[in-house]
Order: C-alpha cells, then sequence, then structure tokens
C-alpha cells in the first residue's frame, strides 16, 4: 500500500489499474468455466498415462502451492514488524481511526497487509501455478504419443497406430480449446505484472526509499518475475513437444519409404500428424508464448532500468 499512498500520480494509477485488473482475471476465468472442466475430464480420463508423473510430482507441488500460501503472512508479519521498530503510524486500515491500543494497531495493520499482499502476491503466483499445472499435463500426454511413435514396431500393428493418431488429432483439439480457454486470462496476468514491474522500476526515482517501500517493491518484483518466467517457460514446451512428435513421425516415413514398399497405408498415417501446425499458446493472440519472448521481455525491462539509473544519477548531479 505504500505506492498507493505515495504523491507520484502514475504509480498510484498503475496501483487502481492492477486491482481492477485482478477482477477482470476473475470474471474471464469464471465465464471459461464450462471450457476448463471439459479439459479436466479429458486428463481425468487419461489418469493411467500420468499417474506415475502425477504420483512423483504431488509432494513438490504440495510443497510450492502452501509456500505460496505462507507468503503473504511472512509479508504481512515483516511490514507490522518494521513498523512497530520505527514507531510508523499507519490509518490506511483503520479507516483514519486513530487506535489508542497498540495491540489492536499491530492487529488491523497484519490483517491489513495480509489482504494487500495475498491479492498482490499469492492470487498471481497460485493463477500461474494452475495454468503452468494444466499445461504441463497436456505436454506430457504429448511426449507420450512421441515416446510410442518412436518405441513401437507400428508396421506390424496398424489398429495401434490409428490409435495413436486418433489420440493425437483428440489431443490437438483440446490444446486449441486449452488455447482459446487461457488467452484473455494469459493476456490480463502479462498486464498486471508488467505493471507490477513498472511500479518497481518507477519507484526507483523516489528520493527516498522506506523499509516499507522497499518491502513492497520486492514483493512485485518476485511476482512479476516469477509469474512470467514460469508461464513463458511451461507454454513454451506445447510447441516443442508437438513439433518433437512431428519430427519422429517424420523420421518414421523416411525410414519406410527408404527400406519398404508396402507401407503405403502406414505413411499415409504419419502424414497426418506430419502435416499439423505446431499451437503456440498466446495471451489474446498478441504475445505468442515462445522463448524468445523472456529475452525481449526481460531486455526491454533492464534498459528501462538503466535509463532510469542515468536519469536518477542526472538529477541528484
Amino acid at each position: 500500500m505504500e505506492i498507493f499512498r505515495m504523491e507520484n500520480k502514475p504509480l498510484g494509477f498503475s496501483y487502481l489499474f492492477i486491482q481492477i485488473s485482478f477482477f477482470f482475471l476473475w470474471f474471464s476465468m469464471s465465464s471459461q468455466r464450462r471450457n476448463l472442466h471439459v479439459l479436466l475430464i479429458e486428463l481425468k480420463s487419461r489418469f493411467n498415462i500420468l499417474k506415475t508423473n502425477i504420483r512423483r510430482k504431488r509432494i513438490l507441488l504440495l510443497g510450492i502451492t502452501i509456500f505460496i500460501c505462507i507468503l503473504p503472512m511472512l509479508f504481512a508479519l515483516l511490514y507490522t514488524y518494521l513498523a512497530y521498530v520505527e514507531n510508523k503510524e499507519d490509518y490506511f486500515w483503520s479507516l483514519e481511526l486513530a487506535l489508542q491500543n497498540k495491540k489492536q494497531k499491530i492487529l488491523v495493520m497484519i490483517i491489513g497487509e495480509y489482504m494487500y499482499f495475498t491479492v498482490s502476491l499469492e492470487y498471481p503466483c497460485l493463477f500461474a501455478l494452475s495454468v503452468c499445472t494444466l499445461v504441463h499435463h497436456y505436454g506430457l500426454l504429448i511426449l507420450y504419443i512421441n515416446n510410442e511413435l518412436t518405441k513401437r514396431n507400428l508396421t506390424t500393428d496398424p489398429k495401434k497406430l490409428r490409435r495413436i493418431i486418433s489420440d493425437f488429432i483428440c489431443l490437438e483439439k483440446k490444446i486449441s480449446l486449452l488455447k482459446d480457454s487461457l488467452s484473455t486470462s494469459l493476456f490480463i496476468i502479462l498486464l498486471i505484472c508488467f505493471c507490477n514491474l513498472f511500479t518497481v522500476l518507477s519507484s526507483c526515482l523516489e528520493e527516498e526509499i522506506t523499509s516499507f517501500l522497499a518491502l513492497e517493491l520486492c514483493s512485485n518484483g518476485f511476482t512479476g518475475v516469477a509469474v512470467i518466467f514460469s508461464l513463458t517457460t511451461c507454454c513454451s514446451k506445447i510447441p516443442d513437444y508437438i513439433l518433437r512428435t512431428k519430427m519422429a513421425a517424420k523420421a518414421l516415413i523416411d525410414k519406410y519409404v527408404l527400406n519398404e514398399f508396402d507401407y503405403g497405408k502406414t505413411v499415409n498415417l504419419l502424414k497426418i500428424i506430419v502435416e499439423k501446425d505446431a499451437i503456440y499458446l498466446s495471451a489474446g493472440d498478441i504475445v505468442y508464448f515462445k522463448k524468445s519472448f523472456l529475452l525481449s521481455a526481460f531486455g526491454t525491462l533492464f534498459t528501462y532500468g538503466l535509463l532510469i539509473m542515468n536519469f536518477k544519477k542526472d538529477s541528484e548531479s
């Protein structure tokens, strides 16, 4: 809340924009509830394929979730401790009422800051974790098809090959649905993260950065970087896995064409996979999640940070 209480109007506007964007993020996800339910049912129907990975990663996923849920309370307690040490009077959460009881002041500040960090830190991180988990499991299904193509002798079992092709076509439709369902929400969360990073960099122009502001900047910076990095890394794996499967099918076609002459139907089935296009998850069809996006995004932020540092040095001299 220190950013909101600053007299810098652009930063205050950025903060309000972020809070309003959270409502639109919730609304966009709620409007896609039916599609997300279909996607989850599809994963549940293929539990036998995913169960090994789910059991292996269950403890890790639970640990990350607990850590994210604990962070707001840790930041709220640290903020309250800094306020108590510096004897800072904060009337924001008490609605401008001057509380006389010190315990009441501490309790009100802890509750208020916990709510703030829950919205600004916990919700974006849990959203990113949920999306990454969903996308990761669909990526595993594509990898399973890739492994089936490379490990089995499909020429002796045409029914098996037809089933693999059918599964791939079904997965392609579900991934297209996944892309459409998450597109708007991913665009909103990227806006939130970049606004968070904008507030962090722009706040460096302030003459005095208090301990409270530094704590809030650390929270915003951590949230923005973690969400952008995790979403880009995870979502970019889907087209990579599809391209890997296409290469496996193409390698089989080359093998059959070079060594055999009576597998025309097999080659035609494999061409179905080869001719499919890779599906890139996107944010509003504006930003496509590729690994190169990380370089351009953080490169832009780094350049902006250098400009701010030089501007601050010039203003001090």
